[in-house]
């Protein structure tokens, strides 16, 4: 089992050094399958302990430039859709710091360094999960796939074919769990 970014998954399995990926927007390959499993809305994540946040329910596309984010590296297909999308309006991020480590991502916007842009199940068993205020982005709604990946070029084990299964069973169960 491996955690890592999405691109460095997707990297893997094509090398054949990962089986199975569960990645967040992933960018069509031939080398890989995709298999979307849920939509995740994009939500902007802040602490509470700073008190810099707005009492508002979600936040405008049009105004996350107003906020000092802590984003993945420019290459982050994520990263890439969220600036891709705000220079739709003319706009660009106020990017405060890069980080490929969403736990660290999440360690420093508990600290107030700046809020982050992911999806909820980001949260998920993070220490300090409780202590972050979410806020859908709207306006437009920017929602993010989340996919299991394999490889296009070996042919997928009886283990790893049972493996898909019990991670799609899995994955519907947690996803709809979340809080919208």
């Amino acid at each position: 089992m491996v955690e890592s970014l999405s691109a460095s998954v997707v990297e893997r399995i094509t090398e054949g050094r990962v089986d199975i990926g569960l990645v967040f927007n992933p960018a069509p390959l031939p080398s890989v399958e995709i298999r979307p499993l849920h939509e995740q809305q994009l939500l902007l994540i802040s602490s509470k302990a700073t008190g810099k946040h707005r009492s508002s329910k979600s936040v405008q596309l049009r105004e996350i430039p107003r906020y000092p984010l802590i984003l993945t590296s420019r290459m982050n297909a994520n990263r890439m859709f969220i600036e891709a999308q705000l220079a739709q309006l003319g706009l660009k991020p106020q990017i405060e710091f890069e980080i490929d480590s969403i736990t660290s991502v999440l360690d420093l916007v508990h600290e107030g360094y700046g809020h982050a842009v992911l999806p909820r199940i980001s949260l998920s068993g993070h220490p300090f999960e409780r202590s972050f205020i979410t806020r859908p982005i709207v306006k437009p709604k920017l929602s993010i796939p989340l996919s299991l990946v394999t490889s296009a070029q070996r042919p997928i084990t009886p283990l790893a074919r049972e493996t898909l299964s019990l991670i799609q069973k899995m994955a519907s169960r947690v996803l709809f769990l979340q809080k919208p």
